[in-house]
């Protein structure tokens, strides 16, 4: 199979059903749109649909269906940006008690004020990285970071006092758009 030889991580530490649905929808998209991006967002989508992104693997959620709203558009809406997505959190068949525990047991500051939505942003975001699940955050601007090494370019943020910019350690968020010294 193909597709087995393209597993992502997360799937390779997840239950052996899970694998097996990634990998015959991205084997049956391939057939059907060649090799690439939409094949792999179509598998994802099919995941979804049976199974939720917890911390690092996918574990079965008690019933299927869509996890958010961008998992129930059609692949090319989904490919066009339509719809949020909550990086697989179950939105949909978790409550909001639910998704504050598990925002708890992750250590996301405010959640007491939080929406369900709010929630499951918090949560996709926060557990983005095993770094961030250590709580590490850039102390000027309180946004969960990744760690870099010391040898990427220091740009502190912003409200970064002046002894934070001096530390040893520079900060980017997860999509590395910024970088943060603290």
């Amino acid at each position: 199979m193909p597709g087995k030889e393209e597993l992502p991580d997360t799937l390779k530490r997840s239950p052996k059903k899970a694998q097996r649905t990634w990998v015959k929808a991205h084997d049956a998209a391939v057939e059907q749109y060649g090799e690439g991006e939409r094949a792999h967002r179509t598998a994802f989508a099919a995941l979804k649909h049976s199974f939720e992104k917890v911390e690092d693997h996918w574990e079965a959620k008690d019933e299927k269906g869509p996890s958010d709203p961008r998992s129930t558009k059609t692949t090319a809406q989904a490919a066009r940006g339509e719809g949020e997505t909550f990086g697989g959190v179950d939105y949909y068949g978790s409550t909001r008690n639910e998704l504050y525990e598990r925002a708890k047991k992750l250590g996301v500051e405010g959640r007491s004020k939080m929406s369900k939505r709010e929630l499951a942003r918090a949560i996709a975001d926060n557990r983005a990285s095993p770094v961030r699940r250590r709580g590490r955050t850039c102390p000027a601007c309180v946004l969960p970071s990744v760690v870099r090494l010391a040898r990427t370019r220091r740009e502190p943020c912003a409200g970064a006092p002046v002894a934070a910019a001096r530390s040893t350690r520079a900060f980017a968020t997860a999509r590395g758009a910024r970088r943060h010294s603290g």
